[in-house]
């Protein structure tokens, strides 16, 4: 048997049972409002294989599994548009390794106000970065989660992460020579293995000429919510010098921004909430904004958010699935979860 083929087995089965109760027929609710973002993953494949991702069993799916960039625009990108969504946001997985990624922002950016890409860097060549600049996104956002090659290496498991930091700094390099207007951001996750780094991931930072940086907390989570039952995480505990040196992290964040530095664009209070999240988490009090968010993965799947098992599919309709009792029991739900450090990981950083 191959390594991981008992988890592909049992999400697929998972698979047949959700596309099973998926069918079964539903009253309607009234909508009330469309959401603000298009979350998308046109693949959970990765050409890399990080410790701390949250779709490891996702990331050996064949590409066929996936809906083709002409099934997203009839299925995902011209519904979600016609309801009113102005903005996008496309992830993975790596983006970049679903096989038509350019033919879905070229229809992005033909159907809504601002767009916006997460990937880890690796494709961001000499032979990807003019394509993507030509492509005039409003964002591209890099994940770095360390500023040694030695730690890189070790939190995405694999030797080539030693390129992500000479890519991001050609891409800024070649933005800027082009003066093209795509905003460049660094998304920072924090946990006990990077702590000591995030001090020097700043300084390159500002040093290569990024916009800004978006730190988020490492969510140790798994599926949370899902229709017939909700999981609660157990609480995980962080000790003392860890704590001491994310206080300091977040009271040198606070005092940069004070003294008028931009790179940190969230307000005061979310540093603080980054530090609670560690510290005392019972005591996190944010306001889920899960809502605002319309999120779809590469097979057509909906979900209430990156926690939430699958509760509709596209082939039965957006409308259909904003408006079904399944979508609004998560909505009841998420107005008392208060797991997340700021209402959505991946709200992006566009206004």
């Amino acid at each position: 048997m191959l390594p991981g083929s008992d988890k592909l087995s049992d999400l697929w089965k998972r698979d047949g049972e959700i596309d099973e109760a998926l069918r079964r027929e539903t009253a309607t609710i009234p909508l009330v409002r469309a959401p603000e973002i298009l979350h998308l993953q046109v693949t959970e494949r990765c050409n890399f294989a990080c410790p701390k991702c949250y779709l490891p069993e996702l990331n050996a799916t064949s590409p066929e599994t996936e809906l083709t960039a002409g099934e997203f625009e009839t299925k995902v990108l011209r519904p979600v548009s016609d309801l009113g969504v102005s903005k996008i946001v496309i992830t993975g997985g790596e983006p970049f390794v679903y096989r038509d990624l350019f033919q879905v922002l070229r229809c992005a950016r033909d159907l809504f106000q601002e767009v916006f890409v997460g990937t880890s860097g690796f494709f961001l060549d000499d032979k990807n970065t003019d394509r993507v600049l030509d492509t005039e996104l409003d964002c591209v956002q890099v994940s770095l989660d360390a500023a040694s090659d030695q730690l890189l290496e070790k939190l995405m498991g694999c030797k080539t992460a030693r390129r992500l930091w000479p890519n991001l700094e050609r891409f800024v390099r070649r933005r800027d020579q082009r003066g093209a207007s795509t905003r460049v951001v660094v998304a920072t996750v924090i946990s006990r293995h990077n702590i000591h780094e995030i001090p020097a991931i700043l300084d390159r930072c500002r040093n290569i000429g990024v916009d800004s940086v978006t730190l988020q907390a490492y969510h140790e989570y798994d599926i949370i919510y899902r229709p017939e039952t909700i999981e609660w995480p157990a609480r995980v505990r962080y000790d003392d010098d860890f704590l001491r040196q994310m206080f300091s992290l977040v009271d040198q964040v606070i005092k940069a921004k004070r003294n008028g530095c931009h790179l940190f664009p969230h307000p005061e209070y979310y540093f603080l909430n980054l530090y609670t999240f560690f510290a005392d988490r019972p005591a996190l009090k944010v306001k889920c904004e899960a809502d605002d968010f319309l999120f779809v993965d590469s097979r057509g799947y909906l979900r209430g958010c990156i926690f939430s098992a699958p509760l509709g599919h596209v082939d039965n309709g957006i409308l259909s699935y904003l408006t079904s009792p399944e979508y609004h029991r998560f909505i009841e739900f998420k107005n008392d979860c208060h797991l997340c450090t700021h209402g959505c990981a991946y709200r992006p950083p566009m206004d």
